[in-house]
């Protein structure tokens, strides 16, 4: 009777080491899943971000225009990503503080980026200035600006 109860005892640690094993396994597993999903989600927002800044800097140098609004897609080798963009003057819904000569080419430019087989989505706001847009001020020096803006 010894012998067996001796076995029975043994029987019941392996189990429980097995069980206490597949729940560390488990705990490690997810922690694991977690960890890779967050560095995806850090990636698609980094790119989303450098995406967002490329449009908002094209409008800023006047290779695109405020009335290119979008949903439009990015080309090549962005199969994926789309962009939308919308356009509010400067102070529409806020008290007025700014002086209203500058405050009339001042817009609140946000930036819609979207990863669409994943459903991720990116916004990015700033206020420009059109008329230095328009103007070629904000080009690179000794660019030919006109050439920009049709």
């Amino acid at each position: 009777m010894r012998n067996s109860a001796r076995a029975g005892s043994v029987l019941l640690e392996v189990v429980l080491a097995i069980v206490l094993f597949a729940a560390a396994a488990a705990v490690v597993g997810m922690g694991l899943k977690a960890s890779i999903d967050g560095a995806e989600r850090l990636r698609l927002s980094t790119h989303a971000g450098n995406l967002a800044v490329t449009v908002i800097s094209e409008l800023q140098m006047g290779l695109r225009s405020l009335a290119d609004t979008g949903p439009e897609a990015f080309g090549p080798p962005f199969e994926g990503w789309v962009w939308e963009v919308e356009a509010l003057p400067w102070g529409q819904g806020q008290a007025e503080s700014t002086p209203a000569a500058s405050a009339a080419t001042l817009m609140r430019v946000e930036v819609t980026v979207r990863y669409e087989p994943e459903g991720f989505v990116h916004r990015l706001a700033q206020v420009i200035d059109v008329a230095a847009a328009r103007s070629g001020n904000s080009a690179l020096p000794g660019s030919a600006p006109e050439a920009l803006v049709p």
